[in-house]
């Protein structure tokens, strides 16, 4: 027997079905991702000591209060090409670059302390919670 799915009240009403792709999302963050590491259709450059890094303002916004404050709130950086980032490593940025871009990174126990000191307060990015390491 075929299985029957009843209309929900919005596709009575409206005669309208949501359809949604569950690797939409994903998609289109590896997209963003590749841009990046390209070079190609990136409006900033970060650089943390003297280390360049091609970003997308939208995508920085989308992840850190900083970087929305500083791309949006008349501030210098909002107009500016390059920013340098002043205090911050280039180890850190890049990790937390790669967890902008991705949702996740690799993190030596080295690199966990050393994140946390390079970025500080100044990029804020959203919780990482760390995946427990599986030992042999």
């Amino acid at each position: 027997m075929p299985s029957e799915r009843c209309l929900s009240v919005q596709e009575m009403l409206t005669g309208q079905r949501l359809c949604q792709s569950s690797s939409h999302n994903d998609a289109v963050l590896a997209a963003l991702n590749q841009q990046r590491s390209d070079g190609i259709l990136c409006d900033i450059t970060l650089i943390a000591e003297e280390q360049k890094f091609h970003a997308h303002k939208a995508v920085l916004a989308a992840c850190s209060d900083y970087f929305r404050a500083m791309f949006s709130l008349c501030m210098v950086e909002s107009e500016a090409d390059e920013v340098n980032l002043h205090g911050v490593t280039s180890l850190g940025l890049k990790q937390a670059l790669d967890f902008a871009y991705t949702g996740q990174t690799y993190l030596a126990k080295m690199l966990v302390q050393n994140l946390g000191i390079c970025l500080g307060n100044t990029v804020e990015l959203p919780k990482i919670s760390m995946s427990k390491q599986i030992s042999n």
